[in-house]
């Protein structure tokens, strides 16, 4: 829980991700002190993803990065074959027409519409329960 990733937040010269994350923690009203953060790296992803979905209204001008202004993106870092099975399970809802998918926790659901129950996704096979 403890174990965000940031996506496309463009690199700057002689950057600091820990100074970088209490900028991102302030724009969400969060107060965060260096010695809260017990790492922040840069990670290479294992492929380039398209589409994410944005964090609603943050911008890289929110936190005081010059240049060109664009949206980047926090999400949970999941295990790659959490990030595998995520995809998965994206492909799938839309597929079976899901309205819903997230991560909670490093936990994946998908829920069909407003109304329909929650199904958590645990492996490949509970996407094959899928209707």
């Amino acid at each position: 829980m403890s174990n965000i990733e940031i996506v496309g937040l463009p690199e700057t010269p002689n950057e600091s991700p820990v100074n970088q994350a209490i900028k991102i923690a302030s724009h969400a009203g969060v107060q965060l002190q260096p010695t809260q953060v017990e790492s922040a790296y840069r990670v290479q992803p294992m492929k380039r993803v398209a589409g994410l979905r944005r964090t609603k209204g943050i911008s890289t001008r929110d936190i005081g990065l010059g240049g060109t202004d664009g949206k980047f993106y926090v999400n949970e870092h999941l295990i790659p074959i959490n990030k595998q099975l995520l995809n998965a399970t994206k492909a799938n809802a839309k597929a079976m027409s899901y309205k819903f998918v997230w991560v909670r926790n490093c936990n994946i659901f998908l829920r069909k519409n407003e109304e329909a129950p929650v199904i958590a996704v645990n492996s490949e096979k509970d996407l094959q329960k899928i209707n």
